[in-house]
């Protein structure tokens, strides 16, 4: 993903919409024990040059094999009280057994608004965004990061636009990251490919943090709120 972000008129999504992940308002769940939860979601805030510009919200909920997620990007950059820069994303993934069936997303950056349709076709995805329109492998991940099992495919969708990214992620030891409720231990995953990205995942395979450079300084994702485990959610929709 290309990072050129810049003041006035050239501010670029692209440089935060690592979310697919770029997306989430946690909601009240009515479970709270993991072992029977169907439901799971997680809040981040997104900062940059020590400003807090947006959040990203990620919901899960199981249904047998089924996993459907909602993903909500809001990000606002302001400049002595100015707005140079909104987005905003609104992703909706359907998942079976680990493959993708179903995404729909609707965007706005600033003023301009664009949609994204991906929906299963035999043993491919057929996608029609602004960026890209046909098939790809149906064992494609996308830019929404929720569980550690997307490191090992080798195609993500982008969210926004429908364009397939070529990524390589590897393992980069361990760091301390910060989270809502102090430091945690993380494994870093840095990719090599199409995104200029980092990834954080906790022992239990949950996403707690991602940072990616914008204009030479660290663009973070911070944890803010969680519940229940979206990876063990996902495991169980897997085919034994």
């Amino acid at each position: 993903m290309e990072n050129s972000l810049s003041m006035g008129n050239n501010l670029n999504r692209r440089t935060f919409l690592f979310t697919a992940s770029a997306i989430l308002s946690a909601p009240s769940l009515v479970l709270s024990s993991q072992a029977f939860a169907t439901e799971a979601s997680r809040e981040f805030l997104v900062k940059w040059r020590n400003m807090t510009i947006g959040s990203s919200n990620v919901r899960v909920r199981r249904d047998q094999k089924k996993l459907r997620t909602e993903i909500d990007v809001n990000l606002v950059v302001k400049i002595f009280g100015i707005t140079f820069y909104s987005y905003s994303l609104k992703n909706r993934e359907l998942w079976e057994e680990g493959h993708l069936i179903k995404l729909t997303s609707e965007a706005q950056e600033n003023k301009k608004k664009y949609q994204l349709s991906v929906h299963k076709k035999a043993n491919n995805l057929h996608i029609e965004g602004s960026k890209f329109t046909g098939e790809i492998s149906e064992n494609a991940a996308t830019t929404s990061y929720f569980t550690s099992d997307f490191l090992l495919r080798k195609i993500w969708i982008n969210t926004h636009n429908g364009k397939p990214l070529n990524v390589d992620f590897m393992a980069s030891g361990e760091e301390n990251i910060s989270t809502f409720n102090g430091d945690r231990v993380a494994k870093k995953w840095v990719n090599s490919g199409d995104l200029d990205l980092s990834l954080f995942y906790d022992a239990n395979g949950d996403w707690i943090g991602s940072s990616f450079p914008v204009r030479g300084e660290q663009a973070t994702m911070i944890l803010n709120k969680e519940k229940n485990s979206i990876n063990d959610l996902w495991e169980k929709t897997l085919s034994q």
